[in-house]
């Protein structure tokens, strides 16, 4: 039994060695793999670039920054399908369909153009066919006033004509009918110009002769020859008149 145990009993110090060389091995065969991966994909580092340090686990919430790069990634562009198909389209079908779109906008303009055309057109008629009716029938108020004029006037004569008549009965009625003109005159503003002892006015007056009066100034009316009427202020006949010298 005392031979044996001597056997069983290692040395400390070859127990450290073996250890030492395990190490060694090791770490020779990390930075062999760790040479190699630079060697074959140095770029593998660009893409972990802006990743987390770890995912996140189930349920739990993704950074800001994340978030917003999902759903800008599952949105997209606005307008950016119409421009996809505004750059498909050809030039040729382009340039067709402005000229289209041109054509019904000229022909839209066209109409409106021609209906207001017609409607000044229009307009016009109507315009000239009322101021043809008020030349025609302007004086159609003054001409019924008038008829009652002539008719005194008729019957004033007949009385005359007839025998036995007395002449101032004549006279009487054609005062009357005189009466009834100036009334016509004066509803439609038609005024009487008589301008007796009154300065010559050659706007309103027609110098027939001159002659000397004493007592008379100068360019002073002294006679009336023809009376002269003027329609709401405007001349329609001047007076003739004598005028002193």
């Amino acid at each position: 039994m005392t031979k044996e145990q001597p056997s069983r009993e290692q040395d400390p110090t070859s127990g450290n060695a073996a250890e030492q060389s395990a190490e060694a091995a090791r770490d020779s065969a990390e930075d062999a793999a760790n040479a190699a991966a630079k060697a074959a994909g140095s770029g593998f580092d660009d893409l972990t670039d802006g990743l987390p340090d770890r995912m996140p686990e189930e349920g739990e919430l993704l950074p800001p920054d994340l978030e917003m790069q999902d759903e800008a990634d599952g949105q997209d562009t606005p307008g950016s399908s119409e421009a996809e198909e505004t750059e498909q389209l050809e030039p040729a079908v382009m340039i067709e369909q402005l000229k289209a779109q041109l054509a019904i906008s000229e022909s839209e303009h066209k109409d409106e153009i021609l209906r207001m055309h017609a409607e000044m057109e229009n307009q016009r008629k109507r315009g000239e066919q009322q101021l043809q009716k008020a030349r025609m029938f302007g004086v159609e108020a003054m001409a019924k006033q008038l008829l009652d004029v002539k008719d005194s006037l008729e019957m004033g004569i007949e009385a005359a004509r007839a025998d036995g008549s007395d002449i101032n009965q004549f006279l009487e009625g054609s005062d009357l009918t005189l009466k009834q003109l100036e009334q016509t005159f004066e509803k439609n503003n038609i005024t009487e110009i008589n301008p007796i002892d009154e300065k010559f006015n050659p706007e309103l007056h027609e110098a027939m002769t001159q002659q000397p009066v004493e007592g008379k100034e100068p360019n002073t009316v002294v006679g009336v020859i023809q009376k002269g009427y003027a329609l709401n202020g405007r001349v329609i006949r001047a007076a003739r008149v004598i005028v002193a010298k």
